[in-house]
């Protein structure tokens, strides 16, 4: 979801760093580069605040990945069956921000 390079590194600095969401978005209020354009954006960044920093993290969580195996029944031997890693899944759906409100 970055558009190259420095965005990524940015954000893997923001987001590996622990940095607040306000202080991401004085980085961007204080125009650290001084290039602000008539509004008032950082052009060289694809994100622009703490928001659209983490619209573009949520875009890179995928769907955990199917996996599969066999077993043997009675009646049915072989049998192909599908499955997640529990632990991925649940992963995803704590990152996700739609489930945010049902959480603890």
């Amino acid at each position: 979801p970055f558009q190259h390079a420095l965005d990524f590194k940015l954000a893997r600095f923001f987001y590996s760093s622990q940095v607040p969401k306000t202080r991401i978005d004085e980085f961007f209020k204080d125009d650290f580069f001084g290039q602000k354009t008539d509004a008032g954006r950082t052009p060289r960044f694809f994100f622009h605040s703490a928001y659209t920093l983490f619209q573009k993290i949520d875009e890179m969580i995928i769907d955990p990945p199917w996996k599969n195996g066999f077993v043997d029944f009675w009646l049915a031997k072989g049998t192909k069956f599908w499955y997640r890693d529990i632990l991925e899944v649940l992963k995803y759906l704590l990152h996700r921000k739609s489930f945010t409100s049902n959480m603890c």
